[in-house]
């Protein structure tokens, strides 16, 4: 399936899953993560994807980027002729919320993995959602409306929640435990534990793996392990035999909870300000 995206004013092709050829992507640098060389970029209706670049020699979070993309096993995608065409001086961004810094108006969210330190307005009120508040909800997903400082921190000019009880997410990070029947992933201050299902084998993550992990959420607040493939370079996102789980049913499961409530919110965001062409879940939550 062939997804029309527009950002920007400008129509692209967004690769679908198992399709192995290369396609135009064009967004918004969201993070860069320069160990791994990946990097994120927001799209359509603030859709994430996770591209691992050669160099990010010349990238900036807020960049608004061209390049050609090859869909990987884990669910990344291989970057190719990346090249800067514009800056994004705002632009939206669909997360999950994994937790809230109250005492510091900050949200620690993760954009289809990519683990985001936001900062939120003083006020902020849910435009969605009956579930009204001056902060978003850990296990929601939010439609933020972001801008990008010169030293790539994040902060929010406009908070809407679109879906107050997400059933699933995904985070991109390093694997800081192993238990009996469970597993965590941590990046920027925030850190998801899964617990791991039979049938998905978790030994093969060592404690400092590079991961990309699914989760299933539950109502009461715990978190099943769906699929998790290894993703400290492009070779190894592209493994089969570092991938456990059914990514593309998984991906699956999070674009329909980013996309739930598109139709109570007015459609979400997908456009840009720019300049040029153009188990349990710890975000650090406190009262």
């Amino acid at each position: 399936m062939v997804k029309k995206l527009v950002l920007i004013g400008a129509a692209t092709a967004l690769l679908a899953p198992g399709v192995a050829s290369a396609a135009q992507k064009r967004g918004a640098i969201v993070k860069i993560d320069a160990k791994t060389g990946l990097v994120a970029v927001a799209q359509s209706r603030g859709a994430v994807a996770l591209v691992h670049v050669q160099t990010v020699r010349g990238l900036r979070p807020g960049a608004i980027v061209a390049f050609n993309a090859r869909y990987l096993k884990n669910g990344t995608f291989a970057g190719t002729r990346v090249r800067v065409v514009g800056r994004a001086r705002r632009f939206h961004v669909r997360a999950f919320v994994i937790g809230v810094r109250k005492s510091k108006r900050t949200a620690i969210l993760s954009a289809r993995g990519a683990v985001l330190s936001v900062r939120l307005p003083k006020r902020v009120r849910s435009l969605a959602s009956a579930h009204g508040g001056d902060t978003p909800t850990p296990g929601s997903v939010t439609d933020v409306t972001v801008s990008v400082s010169g030293d790539g921190s994040l902060a929010a000019t406009q908070v809407k929640e679109v879906n107050p009880s997400a059933s699933a997410g995904q985070i991109s990070g390093k694997v800081t435990a192993v238990g009996s029947g469970s597993i965590t992933v941590a990046d920027g201050g925030g850190s998801v534990t899964m617990n791991v299902p039979s049938g998905i084998d978790v030994s093969k993550y060592a404690v400092g793996a590079d991961v990309l992990a699914y989760f299933d959420a539950a109502a009461d607040g715990t978190y099943t392990l769906k699929a998790v493939g290894a993703n400290g370079s492009e070779t190894e996102a592209d493994d089969e035999s570092e991938v456990e789980g059914d990514v593309a049913a998984a991906e699956q499961e999070v674009e329909t909870e980013d996309e739930a409530g598109d139709d109570e919110a007015g459609g979400g965001g997908n456009s840009s300000s720019s300049s040029g062409d153009g188990g349990s879940v710890s975000g650090g939550s406190d009262d």
